[in-house]
């Protein structure tokens, strides 16, 4: 469950989709 932490500019679009 990557919520997108490496991309912090594009962490809500990553938490969406590797959630």
């Amino acid at each position: 469950m990557a919520v997108g932490f490496h991309s912090t500019r594009h962490w809500f679009p990553s938490y969406l989709n590797d959630s």
